[in-house]
């Protein structure tokens, strides 16, 4: 029954871990995104 408390657990790590890189990676577009939007109205004005 270990292989069975082993199996769960390494899953759920995996899990979280995905979770969290998700998270990195929309922070990380959010502030490209915001970048953009800067770039773009600061074109604006010529």
């Amino acid at each position: 029954m270990e292989y069975l408390f082993w199996g769960h657990t390494i899953f759920w790590v995996l899990i979280f871990g995905y979770i969290y890189s998700l998270g990195v990676k929309n922070k990380r577009l959010l502030r490209e995104l915001k970048a953009l939007k800067e770039s773009l109205s600061g074109s604006d004005d010529r």
